[in-house]
């Protein structure tokens, strides 16, 4: 239907939108990148901002589903990574309404969740 794809056309581009502010800001920021191939065939991609405090925030993930256990594998390897680089702690972005994307964190038995401000310019 209309809103199914006006949902889908504004997740794609609120992704595109999370890989160009990862790629613009990755000189200043302690970025953590895997990708996961098939070949020479790109199926997935996690990006992670290293944080202080041993912590880690994933600023974009994404995998091809045609590739069964792929998102799963991703995580595993990814949070690989983040271990050996001494980090304890991985917050995930907001699931901004994507339908079974909060159950599939919930899947993950997170130990606590953060509190979500909004921050507006004060009026006049």
């Amino acid at each position: 239907d209309a809103r199914g794809k006006k949902k889908l056309a504004f997740k794609k581009k609120f992704e595109f939108k999370a890989i160009q502010n990862a790629i613009k800001y990755a000189s200043s920021l302690d970025i953590l990148t895997i990708g996961l191939f098939v070949g020479n065939e790109l199926i997935g991609i996690s990006i992670n901002n290293l944080l202080p405090d041993k912590y880690a925030m994933n600023l974009f993930e994404k995998a091809n589903s045609k590739y069964i256990g792929s998102y799963s594998f991703l995580r595993h390897i990814t949070c690989n990574y983040l271990l050996e680089a001494g980090r304890l702690l991985l917050n995930f972005e907001s699931d901004i309404g994507v339908d079974g994307l909060r159950q599939s964190k919930l899947s993950y038995h997170p130990i606590y969740f953060l509190n979500k401000y909004i921050v507006r310019e004060k009026q006049s």
